[in-house]
């Protein structure tokens, strides 16, 4: 079906534009398999360099300071219930959601459907076990 002229002369799509695309302020997100694993490597290499600093200063530290008891805490590797935990749990969900979006958009030519939905289900339990210890 072509789009239709309206009685202003303007062409008309079958989507109404945005206030923002009439204004020519048209953004777009776009994500790519590259931005996301830098971002995932860049978020990683943070938590991991926090560690470092928090293990170091908690080994080589003479006073047991509450800041160097704070900051290990929360950035230590070997604790539940910091930031690294927390990383790691969403980490799962989203693979949960993903292994869910698999089943649902491969279901009718794939015959492991079940076997996706395992999967998801799987994830969401790790992912709910990581963040609720």
């Amino acid at each position: 079906m072509k789009p239709h002229l309206s009685h202003s002369g303007r062409e008309e799509t079958f989507l109404p534009a945005s206030p923002l695309e009439e204004r020519g302020q048209n953004h777009q997100l776009t994500l790519s398999g590259r931005g996301i694993v830098t971002l995932l490597v860049s978020i990683m290499l943070v938590l991991l360099g926090c560690h470092l600093l928090s293990s170091w200063l908690a080994y080589h530290d003479k006073q047991d300071t509450d800041y160097i008891r704070y900051l290990d805490r929360y950035f230590n590797f070997n604790l539940e219930n910091n930031f690294p935990s927390f990383f790691s749990a969403i980490l799962l969900f989203f693979s949960a959601l993903l292994l869910a979006l698999i089943c649902n958009l491969t279901a009718a030519t794939d015959g492991y459907k079940k076997k996706w939905l395992l999967l998801s289900v799987v994830f969401l339990f790790l992912s709910l076990d990581e963040a609720l210890k």
